[in-house]
């Protein structure tokens, strides 16, 4: 397992959930406002409601701990990106989440990374080429499995990479997400971070 870290992030999340989270954050809200605010966004949508263990409960963790709960180190990362986000277009703030979610989590920089070396490589990659350069990291383990094909669900739905109509084959999207240089800076620190973890 890399870095002696577990995976963390295992589950699907939608750019309006992430979008939601940072927008309470830059308006200032506590934690157990945004808590709340996220079990009443995701109740119908993700089973479980607030009950621990449930898939909802899980992806109100894992958005927390993106945007809410985040390391001591990563605080005035997550700060200077709540103040930028008022100022950023719909695609720049996929850049920031995945500034966010990368300095979060050491497993999605790792996922990120194998994506975009295949998509270098060949232009296209299916889940499976990707599972097993992550399993080579992380060990293999059906958590993996699970783990890295929501992560590609994620990043389709963000409009980062696109299905290229053959099943569990992806491409990249076309032209790049635009990133100002403040998301820019952003996201090289994230990196920075995430591989200090």
């Amino acid at each position: 397992m890399t870095n002696g870290h577990g995976i963390g992030i295992d589950r699907r999340l939608d750019i309006e959930w992430l979008d939601a989270v940072a927008g309470q954050v830059a308006a200032g809200a506590s934690e157990p406002e945004i808590r709340s605010f996220l079990f009443r966004l995701l109740d119908g949508v993700v089973a479980g409601g607030n009950r621990r263990g449930t898939a909802c409960y899980k992806t109100v963790g894992v958005l927390s701990r993106t945007w809410v709960n985040v390391a001591p180190t990563s605080r005035s990362l997550r700060d200077r990106g709540a103040k930028l986000l008022p100022t950023l277009d719909a695609e720049q703030r996929v850049a920031l989440h995945w500034a966010m979610l990368t300095a979060a989590y050491p497993f999605f920089r790792d996922v990120s990374t194998s994506i975009g070396r295949l998509l270098s490589l060949q232009g296209d990659f299916t889940v499976g080429q990707l599972t097993r350069r992550v399993q080579e990291a992380w060990g293999d383990r059906s958590t993996v499995i699970r783990a890295t094909q929501r992560i590609v669900r994620s990043m389709t739905q963000w409009g980062a990479i696109g299905e290229t109509g053959t099943r569990g084959e992806y491409e990249s999207r076309e032209g790049l997400i635009p990133a100002p240089c403040s998301v820019s800076e952003l996201l090289i620190e994230a990196l920075l971070l995430g591989a200090s973890i």
